[in-house]
Formats: structure tokens, C-alpha cells, sequence
């Protein structure tokens, strides 16, 4: 199975669905979406997130199928801790024990802070495509409002190009009347310039 196909099963697994109809639904798709990521072979990364955080399963599961598909939680990590290294009053039997703890809660940390900034950063993703969403929104109204004046527009001209036609052929008879378009009609000067005399 190619990477693509695997990526995308997981994805679907992880989100408890079998279809690609279903699977659109849960991420708030269209179908046509989904279509194109197939057609394309390529999954946005986007996606991953987005299951990783509605499901609460592993991203490098879902991106390389590699660990445990459900991470545990923050109080699992501490009782696996505990479980591993036996607190007690007693001060620790060597100093690689403590090291290895203070690595381990060092690791903790940074796995918790790694899932914070996951977390913000698939929140601001939400954020930004509800805004582009938004704008779509408004550009459409404004094409809808541009192409309604545009008809306008055309109406009037059309009313005016008739009234002018009616205006020409009602002059017909009283000779040359100059087209209201007209740009090369003449004006009579009343000071007409002298002639050069040789």
C-alpha cells in the first residue's frame, strides 16, 4: 500500500467513519475536496491536524503510522512515570535514576508544549478559514450588487441610445443634425483668423 492510501485509511480510521462521504462530513468538506486530494495523491497536511485534534490520536500515527494511535493522557504519562520510578522519601539509589527522571519530565514537558502549539496553531487554522470564508462571503454580495448596477447601467443606456434615435429621426427633415456622440462637428467661429496675404 502506497503512502498516500495508508495516510488516508488512518485518517479515516481515526475518525470512525469508512467512507469518503462520511469522512467529508466529519472534517466539514465537500465531497469535491476529498475527490481532488484523491485525484492529486496528496493529502493537506491541515486534515491531520484536524483529526489529530477532534480525535485526540497521535499525529506521527497518522502521518507514518509509527507509535501508539491514541496518546495518552497527561495523567497516564505521570502514573507511567510514577510506575517506573518508585518515589519515596528515601533519597534516590544513584544519580543516573534522577537524571533519567529529570530527562523524562524534561521530555513531558516539551511533548505537552508541542501539543499546546499544536492545539493554537490548528485553532488559528479554524480561525483563518472561517475569515476567508467570510470574505468569500462578501465578495460574492459585492459581485451580486456590481452586476445588478451593471444591468442598470446597460437599461439606462439602452433608454437613452433610444430617445436619441427618436430625437435624430424627428429631425430628419430639417436637415444635418449633429449626433450627440459627435466629435467632429464643427463650431462657427464668430472671428474667423485672416488670410495670408503673398
Amino acid at each position: 500500500m502506497q503512502l498516500f492510501e495508508a495516510q488516508f485509511e488512518r485518517l479515516k480510521k481515526a475518525s470512525g467513519v469508512e467512507t469518503d462521504t462520511a469522512f467529508a462530513s466529519f472534517l466539514g468538506l465537500r465531497q469535491g475536496s476529498i475527490s481532488g486530494a484523491k485525484k492529486k495523491k496528496q493529502l493537506p497536511h491541515a486534515w491531520f491536524f484536524q483529526v489529530a485534534e477532534k480525535t485526540g490520536v497521535s499525529s506521527d500515527w497518522l502521518f507514518w503510522g509509527r507509535g501508539p494511535m491514541q496518546l495518552p493522557s497527561e495523567s497516564e504519562l505521570a502514573d507511567e512515570i510514577k510506575g517506573k520510578v518508585e518515589l519515596s522519601d528515601a533519597p534516590l539509589p544513584t544519580s543516573s535514576v534522577g537524571k533519567n527522571l529529570a530527562k523524562l519530565e524534561h521530555e513531558l514537558d516539551l511533548e505537552r508544549e508541542e501539543r499546546r502549539e499544536l492545539a493554537a496553531e490548528t485553532r488559528r487554522l479554524y480561525r483563518e478559514k472561517e475569515n476567508l470564508h467570510r470574505e468569500k462571503e462578501q465578495l460574492l454580495r459585492e459581485k451580486e450588487e456590481l452586476l445588478r448596477e451593471n444591468g442598470t447601467l446597460r437599461e439606462k443606456l439602452a433608454r437613452l441610445e433610444a430617445e436619441h434615435g427618436k430625437r435624430i429621426s424627428g429631425h430628419d427633415d430639417e436637415g444635418d443634425f449633429p449626433s450627440l456622440f459627435d466629435e467632429r462637428r464643427s463650431i462657427a467661429s464668430s472671428n474667423p483668423l485672416p488670410r495670408a496675404r503673398k
